[in-house]
């Protein structure tokens, strides 16, 4: 193997390295915007339920006689 093609092994190499590591961060990345989404999601529920047993319950006693 002559030194060019030597070095452009090394080069090839380094790039695909490289590119897996940008791979894997993006991956992290996106797993965590999706537990953030679903995060969010789940709080979100919570306060519609909070607000949907705080609807049934208000009025209830209200003392409308003129």
């Amino acid at each position: 193997m002559d030194a060019g093609s030597l070095a452009s092994s090394l080069v090839s190499a380094q790039i695909g390295r490289l590119q897996l590591e940008i791979a894997g961060k993006m991956l992290r990345m996106e797993a965590n915007q999706e537990q953030s989404a679903a995060a969010t999601i789940e709080s979100a529920q919570q306060d519609v339920d909070g607000l949907a047993l705080l609807a049934t319950n208000l009025g209830g006693k209200l003392d409308v006689r003129a």
